[in-house]
């Protein structure tokens, strides 16, 4: 059988190139709101002038397909970008980088599949993201960071009109839960908490009653390990041990960004404690692997599969 006939089972009405083609204006939109950075210290602005994606791969490539996979490489197509640093007050640009390669866009192959490190990644009904922590705008202009774990995921909702920090138990959960007293009670101290958030955000947030308080830790506990506690503190203790044992680093708390979107003294070793929230990051651009459930193949491919 003619490998250009292969096809996942189920995808053959599936429009790759008009998909792809979606995939790169998002990731251009993207990219042009991430490069747009203005210092007010400094009164400079850093900003992507073009960004366009060199879309010069063929998904019926066999060979360099076998290439990327012999070389434990990821097949895709290149994203420059054209960067200018702008003096704010004059307007007057300081210096341009004409063509910088900033990402690799994997693309399908004709069989319906992304090479990634190496590896075939088959789609069987939908993209998933990678674990990890994911900052967005929504379109009521609140800030939400989204902990996509193994588990039960939840989200984080900044109010930037209160203040306050929520913690949303699911798509479900309208109200969410305070998040500093299940923070506070997990051993992260306030010193810690106000230098990601700065003091003003934190005595917003500590602006709870007691029995509120405690409420709101015992629920969360009963969110993540389906257990009720009469005791807050033994239910903020169970979390911790919980997440401390879970096999998935993402789970640990480690508030390492200020509400300005800089990273803090902690937050600088942010590959080894990621953070759990970024309330003025507006945007995440981490990239993942293409795959529901990663169906991996071997090296050789042979039309029996």
């Amino acid at each position: 059988m003619d490998l250009c006939q292969l096809r996942v089972s189920g995808m053959e009405s599936f429009d790759y190139q008009s998909q792809f083609e979606k995939v790169k204006k998002d990731l251009k939109h993207v990219f042009a709101k991430t490069l747009d950075v203005q210092a007010s210290a400094t009164g400079l602005r850093l900003r992507a002038k073009e960004i366009w994606i060199d879309d010069n791969k063929d998904t019926a490539d066999w060979k360099s397909q076998r290439e990327a996979i012999r070389k434990d490489r990821t097949w895709g197509v290149p994203v420059y970008a054209s960067i200018e640093l702008i003096d704010r007050r004059s307007g007057k640009v300081i210096s341009t980088a004409k063509r910088i390669k900033i990402a690799s866009l994997p693309k399908s192959t004709d069989l319906g599949s992304f090479i990634i490190d190496g590896k075939h990644y088959q789609v069987h009904s939908q993209f998933r993201r990678k674990p990890g922590i994911y900052i967005t705008e929504m379109k009521n202009r609140k800030l939400k960071t989204e902990i996509n774990i193994a588990g039960r995921a939840f989200d984080i909702q900044f109010d930037a009109k209160s203040s306050t920090f929520r913690l949303m138990r699911g798509n479900a959960d309208t109200t969410g839960l305070p998040l500093y007293p299940i923070l506070s009670r997990m051993g992260i101290t306030d010193s810690q908490i106000a230098k990601a958030w700065g003091q003003k955000v934190l005595d917003a947030n500590k602006a709870i009653k007691p029995k509120k308080a405690e409420e709101a830790v015992k629920k969360a506990a009963q969110h993540f390990i389906s257990t009720e506690f009469d005791s807050a503190d033994d239910a903020a203790q169970a979390m911790k041990q919980c997440w401390n044992c879970s096999a998935s680093r993402t789970a640990k708390i480690s508030p390492s960004w200020s509400c300005e979107g800089v990273p803090s003294v902690n937050g600088r070793k942010r590959r080894r404690k990621p953070s759990f929230f970024s309330p003025y990051l507006a945007i995440s651009t981490q990239l993942s692997h293409p795959a529901s459930t990663p169906r991996r193949h071997n090296r050789s491919t042979s039309s029996s599969g």
